[in-house]
């Protein structure tokens, strides 16, 4: 066949990496890289309020399990037409072993 593939069954995160195919000839050699990521999606998302003090309520977002290293916004509209980012938002982010778990919170 004129083609070859590598066949993932299961793929992890642990995959994620550069890859190099070599290939070469009685007459010539040739090779390239190439970037994988393998993405897992959040195990878990929860969004939520609470009262800060008597004019104030904090809006947080939190993701648990992403991989790759995500970014988190908070958008606030009345549908998505008008969803416009907010300022003034506090992201964290936590590396664990295998993936990432990241906060976003707001005081309005």
């Amino acid at each position: 066949t004129m083609h070859r593939a590598l066949y993932i069954t299961n793929p992890t995160i642990e995959l994620s990496g550069e890859y190099k195919c070599f290939v070469s000839t009685f007459t010539d050699e040739d090779f390239m890289i190439k970037k994988m990521v393998v993405y897992a999606p959040e195990r878990k998302v929860d969004l939520g309020h609470s009262k800060h003090d008597l004019h104030n309520v904090n809006i947080t977002c939190r993701a648990l399990g992403l991989y790759p290293e995500p970014k988190m916004t908070i958008h606030k509209g009345t549908d998505l037409k008008t969803l416009q980012e907010m300022d003034g938002v506090s992201v964290r982010t936590m590396p664990r072993e295998e993936s990432y778990d990241v906060t976003a919170s707001v005081l309005l």
